[in-house]
């Protein structure tokens, strides 16, 4: 197994994220994250630290928003409407998400069996992690597995390498 050059830990090969220090690993194909460059927020901080609120943050709407996802930057749109709990992640043989990126390149750029989690509560929408070796990204930011984040329309997740963006 490969050892990460910043902790010197090893991991597996195929990572994006070392599992010890956190930090982007070299990857020997090349695989460009968003603007084909590493993000530039530290991987702890509050992706949604210094949005100004909108008046449909006041309280919970009435309907349920209608929820997409647009594959960045082949612009090809899931249609995942209004369902309370979405698993994404690719299939493989006895396991099916309920999203599959595979035919999207999912296998190609580091999609997890079961990536992340989308969950719709009081009329919101919120992800988490579900302790994808890769990792997911929201708006350039780290998730923690295990903590929910909400989704707001224009958001920017990354899966492994592959981004999509969210529209509400």
């Amino acid at each position: 197994m490969p050892n990460c050059p910043h902790c010197f830990d090893e991991y597996i090969a195929g990572a994006l994220y070392c599992d010890n220090c956190g930090r982007r690993l070299p990857q020997p194909t090349g695989s460009p994250s968003i603007g084909g460059r590493a993000p530039t927020q530290a991987p702890d901080s509050d992706p949604r630290v210094g949005r100004e609120a909108t008046t449909s943050d006041s309280g919970p709407p009435d309907k349920p928003p209608h929820l997409r996802l647009q594959l960045i930057p082949s612009a090809f749109i899931l249609d995942l409407d209004s369902r309370e709990r979405i698993i994404i992640g690719r299939k493989d043989p006895g396991q099916t998400p309920d999203v599959d990126l595979t035919p999207y390149g999912g296998i190609e750029q580091g999609v997890s069996r079961q990536h992340a989690m989308i969950t719709l509560r009081q009329g919101r929408y919120y992800i988490e992690d579900l302790k994808a070796i890769n990792e997911t990204l929201l708006n350039s930011s780290r998730l923690f597995p295990g903590q929910l984040y909400r989704l707001r329309n224009g958001d920017l997740l990354q899966f492994g390498t592959l981004v999509v963006k969210v529209l509400l």
